[in-house]
């Protein structure tokens, strides 16, 4: 009779456990990965290099990859050096709230041209930054995001007494958020943008216009060497 009562509270117990971890398992959202970074060229060929002409501005966006479904996102994104131009960004165009009750995004589109300043938008003293931070919306209800998909569009420009080489524009303190509140990253991969900051297209045109001169002058000197007259032929 002992034996048979300890078998029956051995299998009560065993429910116990396994309905204990159903609950668990249902209270708690599964990690998952994203890809997120700042790209150039197209939405349907996103490049992680770009060439910047002192004195212009490129053009580039923020584009996610997820299996989650996100409602809303925060990130910083940090430029190389004081003295970047934030000319312009548009998120409303991919339904996040632009300028709204819900966007706390610093600087807000509204606020742009925006000097990029340490401390000035982004809350920390040693980047120059600024701050992405809103939720999916069509301007009458909460949208939810997944798959691939864009953030944002934004124009940026460097200094134009930023020495030439190579910088990079990348992303940090990523977070996504859906009804429950912050997703769990399983794996969180952001790909940084490498600006190749080059003269302007004046002074390229210049440095071309010397190349081709120096070019023909060297051929003309080659050409007077071959017609001039040998020692033989002098003689003769």
């Amino acid at each position: 009779m002992g034996n048979c009562a300890l078998k029956h509270q051995n299998s009560f117990d065993l429910i116990l456990l396994g309905l204990l971890g159903l609950f668990l398992t249902c209270g708690t959202s599964l990690a998952v990965d994203l890809s997120i970074g700042v790209f150039a060229g197209s939405k349907n060929n996103p490049q992680s290099t770009t060439f910047l002409p002192l004195g212009s501005s490129i053009s580039l966006f923020t584009s996610v990859d997820t299996d989650a479904g996100v409602e809303g996102f925060t990130y910083r994104a940090i430029v190389p050096t004081d003295g970047w131009t934030l000319l312009s960004r548009d998120y409303a165009t991919y339904e996040w709230d632009q300028d709204g009750f819900f966007d706390f995004s610093s600087p807000q589109s509204g606020n742009t041209p925006a000097l990029i300043t340490d401390d000035l938008f982004g809350g920390a003293s040693s980047a120059f930054d600024y701050t992405f931070d809103s939720i999916g919306f069509d301007g009458q209800q909460t949208i939810i995001h997944t798959g691939t998909f864009v953030v944002e569009d934004f124009e940026i420009m460097a200094p134009l007494d930023i020495p030439k080489g190579f910088y990079t524009i990348l992303l940090a303190d990523v977070q996504a958020f859906d009804g429950q509140g912050e997703i769990n990253f399983a794996q969180l991969n952001i790909s940084q943008l490498t600006v190749n900051v080059i003269p302007e297209p004046g002074t390229w045109a210049l440095f071309s216009m010397m190349i081709v001169a120096m070019a023909g002058c060297a051929r003309v000197r080659g050409r007077n060497r071959s017609c001039a007259p040998t020692p033989s032929s002098k003689q003769a």
